[in-house]
């Protein structure tokens, strides 16, 4: 959660925000009752970065991200436990 927070910070401090698709196809990597490993290749293609007022920041669009997490039982629901995402063009 804490890279989470760290880009939403980030583009923040920028001012600007995100907006697009996301797609994800994720799969189960491992799992049992304990954990379960998924990985993916998000495609943030459709990704464009717009200041708050509207207006078109760059016209760069995101790509492909190789993204792998960890989540784990806790108190009757899964968490996040661990979440990677790799630069564009990992995947």
């Amino acid at each position: 959660m804490e890279l989470l927070r760290y880009m939403m910070t980030e583009d923040r401090k920028k001012g600007v925000v995100t907006k697009g698709r996301l797609r994800l196809s994720p799969t189960v990597e491992i799992g049992d009752a304990t954990r379960v490993v998924v990985r993916d290749c998000a495609d943030a293609s459709d990704w464009l970065h717009y200041t708050h007022d509207g207006a078109l920041e760059d016209d760069v669009p995101g790509g492909h991200h190789r993204v792998d997490a960890t989540v784990r039982p806790y108190s009757g629901s899964w968490r996040v436990e661990r979440l990677y995402i790799d630069q564009v063009g990992s995947c």
